[in-house]
């Protein structure tokens, strides 16, 4: 993905906006999608524990949650921003991005009701 050089005037805006007012939301708003994003990210380390257990160490998946979280919370985020008609181009973009990204041999979602 392109990466977007900022200039120095938002990069010393970015330095004084609170991480909430970053991203445009209230705190309540933030921490609300940071728990759901834990939560998310903790139902599929639950769901690949067996995977974990066969092919990865500890140490790999403790540099994998963050990953995971991370693009979870971000994700959240920019698809509420777009239901609240408060996007930018930029979250548009790589919601856009992203979804063409789904290749057509990814099998539709399932519920699993033991997670």
């Amino acid at each position: 993905m392109k990466t977007i050089k900022k200039t120095k005037e938002q990069q010393e805006l970015a330095e004084l906006l609170t991480p909430e007012e970053s991203v445009g939301l209230s705190k309540k708003e933030f921490e609300h999608f940071q728990m759901v994003a834990k939560t998310v990210a903790m139902s599929v380390r639950n769901n690949m524990e067996d995977f974990h257990c066969r092919n990865l160490t500890d140490t790999q998946m403790r540099e994998l949650n963050p990953l995971v979280r991370d693009a979870i919370f971000t994700t959240l985020i920019r698809l509420y921003k777009v239901q609240t008609n408060r996007s930018s181009k930029s979250d548009e973009d790589s919601l856009n991005f992203n979804s063409k990204l789904i290749p057509n041999y990814w099998e539709d979602c399932k519920f699993i009701e033991t997670l």
